[in-house]
């Protein structure tokens, strides 16, 4: 009996249609494999116009550079995606950025008081800037634009490190002076912790680089986001987060389901 054009079609699609799993093969499965959902993106959503014009541009290139110590080995986005979700509130970048920026004078004027090689750099600031110098050659390898921003930032740290350096050594006594710096740069960073407790509602990622070099680079970006820069860019980190809380709403919604298969025992 011959088929007429609208079977003949249907049949083709059957046809070229994958295979459905079995059961076995389903139950087999894991969790995480059946409903696996990338923490965060590496290519953005091509959904939104701003997204697909960063995905187009040469700019979204520099983003995908990748370093060993970013997150799991992976992209500059994925790792900026990453701290985004760690400093998603208003409230937490602003507290980092006046916190860090405290720990980091305090820390030039630490190194200021240290003795220079020679008496020629008795006020210069040596030893920060010696400090700075692979903060703002690893942001400019980064993200070249970032290196006006981040070398007026050191600089101006540096300078007042050197000012306020040399009126305390005139009091003589760095016995008492030192270590309140010292305990001010620590309350500084604690308060970072704190700020994660109250403003995120959940506890810091605790991974060293991230908190030595790429958060204050991330905060530097936050500066450069309020002044209009690359709005995509912002998107995307902002795009990553709702799919995070996404998925953490699937998840947990699913997890009663799941439970429910358990066999009781009677």
């Amino acid at each position: 009996m011959a088929m007429t054009g609208g079977e003949a079609k249907n049949a083709e699609k059957a046809a070229a249609a994958p295979p459905p799993l079995s059961s076995a093969t389903s139950d087999s499965m894991s969790e995480g494999q059946k409903y696996e959902v990338p923490n965060y993106r590496d290519e953005p959503s091509q959904e939104d116009p701003l997204l697909r014009d960063f995905a187009k541009s040469q700019l979204s290139l520099t983003f995908h550079k990748t370093f060993i110590l970013f997150k799991d080995g992976r992209s500059l986005l994925s790792e900026l995606s990453f701290i985004h979700h760690y400093h998603s509130t208003i409230g937490n970048q602003l507290l980092h950025q006046v916190t860090t920026t405290v720990a980091f004078l305090g820390t030039f004027v630490l190194l200021f008081f240290i003795p220079g090689p020679s008496d020629r750099f008795h006020h210069v600031p040596v030893y920060g800037a010696c400090l700075a110098l692979p903060y703002l050659g690893f942001y400019t390898w980064l993200l070249p634009i970032s290196s006006v921003l981040f070398t007026l930032y050191f600089a101006a740290l540096l300078a007042l490190s050197a000012v306020a350096g040399t009126f305390l050594l005139n009091f003589h006594r760095l016995d008492i002076i030192a270590p309140s710096i010292a305990a001010v740069v620590v309350v500084s960073l604690a308060m970072q912790g704190l700020g994660h407790l109250v403003f995120e509602k959940r506890l810091p990622a605790f991974r060293i680089f991230e908190f030595l070099v790429t958060t204050p680079f991330f905060l530097g970006l936050v500066i450069m986001f309020w002044f209009g820069y690359n709005p995509a860019l912002q998107a995307c980190l902002t795009t990553a987060e709702l799919d995070r809380e996404s998925h953490q709403r699937t998840r947990s919604a699913r997890a009663p389901s799941a439970m429910s298969n358990v066999p009781r025992n009677k």
